[in-house]
């Protein structure tokens, strides 16, 4: 009986943080499809090498915010409300130099990168204009891995799932 209920716990826990990192990848489908469907074959091949560009960097600031949930965790379960407070605003700082890091580094690094990976000339300055606006994103999203990392760290991944799909609407 006391496995069953650990079961349940962790999956209380686990399936809407997988659903919400489902609605994370939800929004790169939808330009996709929308870039294939409405602009054709040469918007679509720019969205796709500036999107996995992109996600390769916003990758690193997700991994490297994932450690609050665990130091969130850790407060709460010991009742340090006060802990879990200053480790959670430590966190949004840490989160929001790491976003400004990450779009600097892809607003600088994205012509060297496209020259890199792309050998479509047509579209290579579409690419990295595409780029350079997104490479505004990264410090907004890594803000919002602050709080849903405070989310999951407080037990209420259903919170981050719904603000995930929110945002994607």
């Amino acid at each position: 009986m006391p496995k069953e209920n650990e079961l349940r716990k962790v999956l209380e826990i686990a399936i809407p943080s997988t659903v919400a990192w489902i609605g994370h990848i939800g929004y790169n489908i939808a330009d996709n499809i929308m870039a294939g469907k409405i602009l054709g074959s040469a918007a679509l091949a720019t969205s796709g090498i500036a999107t996995s560009i992109y996600f390769m960097f916003l990758t690193f600031g997700a991994g490297s915010t994932g450690i609050l949930t665990a130091l969130i965790s850790e407060r709460v379960a010991k009742k340090e409300k006060d802990g879990a407070t200053f480790v959670f605003q430590n966190g949004l700082i840490f989160c929001a130099t790491l976003g400004a890091l990450i779009s600097l580094l892809l607003f600088f690094l994205s012509d060297y990168i496209v020259d890199l990976v792309n050998r479509q000339k047509a579209i290579e300055m579409e690419i990295k204009l595409f780029l350079k606006t997104l490479s505004l994103c990264p410090f907004f999203i890594t803000i919002f891995f602050a709080f849903e990392r405070l989310t999951e760290g407080v037990n209420r991944t259903k919170i981050a799932m719904y603000t995930v799909f929110l945002c994607n609407i």
